[in-house]
């Protein structure tokens, strides 16, 4: 199969991209190489055409481009024989490119949470149209604890960490101020976060109001903010160092699906999330509390801070989670469901139906 990656952030610091060279790579690792069109959508279609690819998979969040470009291009594709299918990273109702998406019936999208899935189908999209599949937990060798405590100037006290890009709907100064109530007991404590600026103006304004938000209410003590992009490989290390992960997101008005949890799951330490669509596929392996309050997020990582087997019992399941979940298996996965798109006959879409598609193993 000649197949096509449409991923327009490829050289950006952006979830998506991440998601698309991940996926990217795990398919060349199945024997299923892909060219990555970093190309906006007609030129990513014009490409298509020109090197006769069998199938073209955009990658797609509303911030990236127009989604009247993209089912432009789909059309274009479709006309030319070329089926193509749409992962959605995000879904707001009743925005503007919901109603596109919707009008222009793009024949075949994927999901990365259920629950995202839902959202469309309660839009209109009809549910064979929609295929989830999960994203993809990575796997990074991790280092002795100790060594990377040591590398980041952390002692014996608990260590509670966050990574992520900044917007004001992750909570991070909830968290700061859970941090400084748990100081109370734990006088030590560390707080470090991990949380770059997405190329974003949201983003930016919610990283200014952050330090403000920490300078108004006196919450630097004890915490450490590296705003660089790091490598993947390099956050899952330090994340394995802290004692407890925290993403304290708030729930919007649309479903997305975290990457950002699968990076901190990779690196085998408790977990605490809110109970939000952010985190609804994830099971056992992350501890949820109802919202973001402060005062709920400290007593969740005190409880795991003094119930040494809750907190293992997180990290098993989080174990078995990435084990069904990783790369090469949601890789695997993908490949399964093209084959239902790209029949024998230069590749003409096949018309079986499409549904949920699930991971061998995966609840």
């Amino acid at each position: 199969m000649r197949l096509g990656m449409v991923v327009t952030s490829w050289d950006r610091p952006c979830g998506v991209g991440e998601y698309g060279k991940a996926l990217v790579e795990a398919l060349r690792r199945q024997g299923q190489p892909a060219v990555a069109l970093r190309e906006g959508p007609a030129q990513a279609a014009a490409r298509a055409r020109a090197l006769g690819l069998d199938l073209v998979h955009f990658q797609y969040e509303y911030n990236l481009y127009d989604a009247g470009e993209l089912c432009a291009a789909v059309a274009e594709l479709a006309r030319s024989g070329i089926p193509s299918v749409v992962t959605v990273h995000s879904w707001v109702p009743h925005a503007t490119y919901a109603n596109d998406l919707l009008r222009a019936g793009v024949p075949r999208f994927i999901a990365t949470l259920p629950a995202l899935r839902l959202g469309m189908m309660r839009y209109g999209i009809d549910a064979g149209r929609v295929a989830v599949l999960p994203i993809g937990i990575p796997s990074h060798p991790l280092p002795p604890r100790h060594q990377v405590r040591a590398a980041l100037g952390l002692g014996s006290e608990p260590a509670v960490g966050f990574f992520g890009f900044v917007h004001r709907h992750k909570g991070i100064e909830h968290l700061g101020l859970a941090a400084r109530a748990l100081r109370r007991r734990h006088p030590g404590l560390r707080l470090c976060l991990f949380a770059s600026v997405a190329p974003n103006d949201g983003s930016r304004r919610a990283w200014a109001h952050l330090r403000e938000f920490f300078d108004a209410h006196g919450l630097w003590e004890g915490v450490s903010l590296e705003g660089g992009y790091l490598p993947e490989e390099e956050v899952v290390r330090r994340l394995h160092a802290m004692d407890v992960n925290v993403l304290p997101y708030a729930e919007l008005e649309g479903v997305q699906a975290s990457a950002a949890v699968r990076t901190v799951l990779a690196a085998r330490r408790p977990t605490v999330v809110t109970d939000t669509a952010h985190f609804s596929d994830l099971g056992q392996a992350v501890c949820r509390i109802a919202d973001n309050a402060p005062d709920r997020i400290a007593a969740a990582v005190a409880d795991l801070l003094d119930s040494p087997p809750k907190a293992r019992a997180l990290v098993e399941e989080s174990v078995r989670l990435a084990a069904r979940w990783s790369w090469d298996r949601v890789a695997a996965a993908h490949l399964r469901y093209y084959g239902g798109l790209v029949g024998h006959s230069g590749g003409r879409p096949a018309h079986a139906g499409q549904g949920v598609t699930r991971l061998s193993g995966a609840s």
